[in-house]
Parts: structure tokens; sequence; C-alpha cells
């Protein structure tokens, strides 16, 4: 997945080779710093449940995606929400 061989070696191969699966908990340091490297806003850490998925090619790793949780309830996002919807919609 770096950046130099993904854009010099285009395999093709049909896409039921492709095993998508949950990451282990060993390569979560490998998942994390792969994020970090190739995602633009960069990647620290998870807040709260979370997901990581890895895109796999008879071992080879060809993409990983990640999941969280979203905030049940953030308070003063919630009051700013609600202010702007009574604006637009004169509630």
């Amino acid at each position: 997945m770096d950046n130099n061989s993904s854009q010099q070696n285009h395999q093709q191969f049909p896409a039921r080779d492709i095993t998508v699966r949950v990451a282990r908990p060993e390569e979560f340091p490998k998942w994390d710093r792969l994020m970090n490297e190739n995602h633009y806003l960069g990647f620290k850490q998870f807040a709260g449940r979370f997901l990581r998925y890895v895109a796999e090619h008879e071992g080879k790793w060809l993409a990983i995606a990640g999941w969280q949780a979203g905030a049940i309830y953030k308070g003063c996002r919630e009051r700013v929400d609600r202010q702007q919807f009574r604006v637009r919609f004169q509630v």
C-alpha cells in the first residue's frame, strides 16, 4: 500500500479472489500506521467503539477501511443544531 508500488504495479485479478475481513488486534499497529500515512487528514486513534477492515489478495493488503460509532450526545453541538433548526424553520 505504499504510494510508489500502488502507482507502478496495477495487477488485475477477479474480485472473487479479494477477501475483506476484520483486522486482528495484532494488526492494529500496521493498520493505524497505514491510515495515518495515506489518509488525507491523517489518523491518530479512534474514539469509542470502532471496526478496522482489511481487503486482501493472497495475504497482501490492498485496502483498509475503518468505522467508529458516532457520539450519542454532544451538548454544545446539539444546542447549536437546535438553534439553527429553529432559525431556519421558524419553530
